[in-house]
């Protein structure tokens, strides 16, 4: 899913930047002032990216439309969150692109997510108001519910995810995925549910995700 919305959302950007008067050039040179060693991490990526030939061809005259496909997702953020900054549209994500991005880097790194589903947690968490109000108005999960749950940074970076996957990625390719996410929240994790009967943490935690999940990939 992560990997999905990444492409879409690089579409989507590329998308209303045909629609603005943005120098695509310019806008590049202003990032790399903004991010001082951007450049030249992204040209050390010739020496062992399957992409050092597009990277040997721009090095020197990046443009917004060619340097994405050498960026890393975070990368593109800072990429995407200046475009958006110089353009006005309504629907731009940005405040919602880091949760996408750290469980993006857990999944790349074979991380356990659910390795801590009670405080202490790794990292503090402020949801943004979209987020929260897309979960009470729409999905229509109790506010003391989204309190407890989504400062849990598994729990919220995963409903960040499927928020934005719902708004970005078009309906033919989220059909398929929905399809493989419904097969393991609907196969694969209750499996051997039996199990784990008494834990009551990893339980309420399933019931909370597997709600957002029932909305989004099942409507």
């Amino acid at each position: 899913m992560s990997i999905e919305l990444e492409h879409f959302l690089k579409v989507k950007m590329l998308s209303d930047f045909n629609t603005t008067y943005e120098d695509g050039y310019e806008i590049i040179k202003e990032l790399f002032i903004m991010q001082p060693h951007l450049k030249e991490e992204i040209e050390l990526k010739s020496n062992t990216s399957t992409c050092n030939e597009l990277i040997a061809k721009h090095k020197d005259d990046w443009a917004i439309w060619n340097i994405v496909e050498v960026m890393s997702f975070g990368q593109f953020i800072d990429l995407y969150a200046l475009f958006y900054a110089r353009n006005e549209f309504s629907d731009s994500y940005v405040n919602m692109l880091l949760p996408v991005r750290m469980i993006r880097n857990a999944v790349a790194h074979n991380n356990c997510l659910i390795n801590r589903l009670k405080p202490p947690y790794s990292r503090n968490i402020s949801p943004c108001y979209e987020l929260r109000n897309e979960l009470l108005q729409r999905v229509g999960i109790p506010k003391k519910a989204i309190d407890k749950r989504l400062v849990q940074p598994a729990i919220h970076d995963f409903a960040a995810l499927l928020y934005l996957h719902s708004r970005v990625v078009p309906i033919i390719e989220r059909e398929q995925t929905n399809l493989k996410i419904n097969d393991v929240f609907y196969k694969i994790m209750i499996d051997n549910c039996g199990f784990y009967e008494k834990n009551e943490i990893l339980k309420s935690s399933y019931n909370f995700v597997e709600s957002i999940v029932a909305f989004y990939c099942n409507n």
